[in-house]
């Protein structure tokens, strides 16, 4: 995968209309041994992870400027990912999305370690022409019992009324063990900080996120 294919890309200028909560929260996303195993990869990995990237509109790749966080690019280790959700949770997925989310492979994923003051500002995934072809995003949660960080939120954008005239903040999800969000690529999106009082990597918030 290239590097423009792994980074993550800043927000459009315009924003569009999105449910009142556009993401879809499945706690218990994967068979406990599953999300033990991810866990304990993502940990073991430590030396493998880089410098978050992000890309400009005009496509200069970019350490720290919209991102702080430690990422590692896995294309291939969980294709599977989303066939092992949908096994657990094929029919709210199907009822929320349709047919096509649990039948679709992944594409590219992404392990994001996040330490003391780490964040992702406002963007989406789908937003430069290098990922435009993503549809849904996909984070799965994790971290070591117990929890030493706070913050870290996930926290969705849209429209906050029916005539669209307020966009704001419409749902925030913690990244609590095993819980996965999906939503679709197009939603705006950040990470709030975290803060870790500890600098030992294995207490630090993981997130796996793919896309398909």
């Amino acid at each position: 995968m290239s590097d423009l294919r792994k980074s993550a890309y800043p927000a459009r200028p315009m924003a569009e209309a999105m449910p009142a909560r556009p993401a879809l929260v499945l706690p218990n996303a994967l068979p406990e041994a599953d999300a033990a195993a991810l866990l304990a990869f993502a940990i073991a990995s430590e030396a493998m992870f880089g410098d978050a990237l992000t890309l400009s509109t005009h496509l200069h790749l970019h350490a720290g400027r919209h991102r702080s966080a430690k990422t590692l690019a896995q294309h291939e280790v969980h294709r599977d990912l989303m066939a092992r959700i949908a096994l657990r949770h094929g029919d709210a997925l199907r009822a929320r999305f349709g047919d096509r989310i649990v039948t679709a492979a992944v594409e590219e994923s992404e392990l994001a370690a996040s330490g003391d003051g780490d964040w992702f500002g406002p963007h989406r995934d789908d937003g430069a022409a290098p990922v435009a072809h993503r549809t849904f995003t996909i984070v799965v949660y994790l971290h070591r019992f117990p929890c030493r960080f706070a913050g870290g939120e996930l926290t969705l954008h849209g429209f906050q009324d029916a005539a669209r005239q307020r966009f704001g903040p419409v749902q925030t999800i913690a990244p609590r063990h095993n819980v996965a969000a999906i939503f679709p690529s197009n939603t705006l999106h950040e990470i709030l900080p975290v803060a870790l009082p500890t600098a030992c990597f294995a207490d630090r918030r993981f997130a796996l996120t793919s896309w398909i």
